[in-house]
């Protein structure tokens, strides 16, 4: 599977005897590895396997033939392509997220607001398949309505590089490698080395995140048990403590 990061795996010979193998996107990386902890608390006789990648490669495994049991995607359509061709019969929203643009600490390009992205010379952006490209496409065009001029060609002209996931496109402006990147809110945490240049609302779009249970789940009990965990109190607690937004 490649493309994929195993963020956990089989824990040696005292190891459960079941697994649970949940695809996620990129952006789920941390909290999922939090559900992960509290989930195996709960239910010790269960190993959680969580592989993250963007969205679309997650997607395109599936399609070639990997057996999962949970899929989460930061994209609707991602997930609907799936549901479509009978591999996800249902799936659910669990949380939304929204954008925000970082910078290096030291800000090179001495950017403090949405309008100054052009001032950069260097920018990174997720591919036009990645759900954070997806969204940031619908950003800039939100942005180029609202601004005028040439706001969105200024910004594509200084594109450096485009990501295949999120964790990617913040990893160019902690390394040095940019001078600005458009990641998600909860990618933004106070632990990276970035600052933050906030989105207003009104150009911001939501980015809802569905999940699902494979038709083929190898253990579809456990993959239940997991959906129902996520949507409870105390799950929907765990994505608000890493930013997510919840109903």
């Amino acid at each position: 599977m490649a493309g994929l990061v195993v963020l956990s795996g089989c824990k040696g010979p005292d190891a459960p005897s079941t697994r649970l193998t949940i695809f996620a996107a990129s952006s789920l990386t941390d909290v999922f590895q939090d559900l992960e902890r509290e989930f195996e608390a709960q239910t010790p006789d269960v190993d959680v396997v969580i592989a993250t990648a963007g969205s679309q490669i997650l997607r395109f495994q599936i399609e070639q033939g990997a057996t999962p049991d949970i899929f989460a995607s930061a994209h609707l359509d991602h997930m609907k392509l799936l549901q479509d061709t009978g591999y996800i019969p249902e799936h659910e929203t669990f949380g939304s997220n929204r954008l925000a643009i970082v910078v290096p600490q030291e800000n090179p390009a001495d950017i403090s607001t949405v309008a100054d992205l052009p001032k950069a010379k260097r920018i990174v952006l997720g591919t036009e398949e990645v759900p954070v490209g997806m969204y940031t496409r619908l950003f800039l065009e939100l942005a180029h309505k609202r601004m005028g001029g040439h706001y969105r060609a200024e910004v594509s002209q200084k594109v450096a590089s485009r990501e295949s996931n999120v964790r990617q496109v913040l990893a160019k402006v902690e390394l040095g490698e940019a001078d600005a990147a458009v990641v998600y809110v909860t990618d933004a945490t106070p632990h990276r080395r970035v600052r933050v240049i906030s989105i207003p609302e009104a150009l911001n779009p939501t980015a809802n995140y569905q999940m699902g249970m494979l038709a083929e789940s190898p253990s579809p009990v456990y993959a239940q048990r997991w959906l129902k965990f996520v949507s409870s109190h105390r799950g929907q607690t765990i994505l608000e403590k890493h930013g997510f937004k919840v109903d």
